[in-house]
């Protein structure tokens, strides 16, 4: 039987911690989030985000991508109101959890039972962060 593989941009991911750090030589607070893959099989993802300073322009982020682990870490950068909104929200529990859905530069090889493919570790560039949070 042959291996049937489609190719994806879009990184999805539920919420399943959060954490806001503080640190003295940092000026603002960092969100750390740890996620399950929704659309890669047996996946996880550990996201570090922050607030873009007001006068300087954003770059959205990157995903270090492992070959060898199921495991994905990634730095984001928002706006200061985007954060601030995602620390309140994340501060409650909502009824179902946040998910959240990340833009790639470049696609990636996934079988259709969801399983990613790369022979080596890539470091991609995030294009743009979607953020889905429940209101009821």
């Amino acid at each position: 039987m042959q291996d049937q593989w489609e190719r994806t941009d879009l990184i999805q991911m539920s919420v399943q911690t959060a954490d806001l750090r503080f640190e003295p030589i940092q000026e603002t607070p960092l969100l750390f989030l740890s996620c399950g893959l929704v659309n890669i099989a047996r996946g996880s993802c550990q996201l570090t985000i922050c607030a873009a300073e007001s006068n300087q322009p954003i770059q959205v982020g990157a995903l270090l991508i492992n070959a060898d682990r199921p495991v994905m870490t990634g730095t984001i950068q928002v706006i200061e109101q985007q954060f601030e909104r995602m620390v309140q929200t994340l501060s409650v529990a909502p009824v179902r959890p946040v998910t959240l859905a990340v833009q790639l530069s470049q696609h990636l090889p996934v079988s259709l039972e969801g399983f990613l493919f790369i022979d080596e570790d890539q470091t991609v560039e995030i294009l743009s962060l979607q953020v889905n949070m429940p209101l009821r």
